[in-house]
């Protein structure tokens, strides 16, 4: 098993940890939906997604080629 672990933004929350519940309130005679913590993350706005070691030595070189001045 040649796989590490990356941290990568939920894909439920889209990183933000919070997502809005189906609940509203009033304030100042505006209504604002309220938010929960997210179950996919658990609230951190991550997870970890297992990436084969081959793949990520790909990713590398895409992210170096993409930082060479043209």
């Amino acid at each position: 098993m040649n796989e590490i672990p990356l941290k990568v933004d939920c894909p439920a929350c889209s990183g933000r940890g919070i997502v809005p519940s189906n609940e509203t309130f009033v304030l100042a005679g505006r209504t604002h939906f309220r938010h929960r913590k997210c179950i996919a993350c658990e609230g951190s706005g991550k997870q970890l997604k297992w990436v084969d070691l081959g793949d990520f030595a790909y990713m590398l070189l895409a992210i170096q080629a993409e930082q060479q001045p043209t």
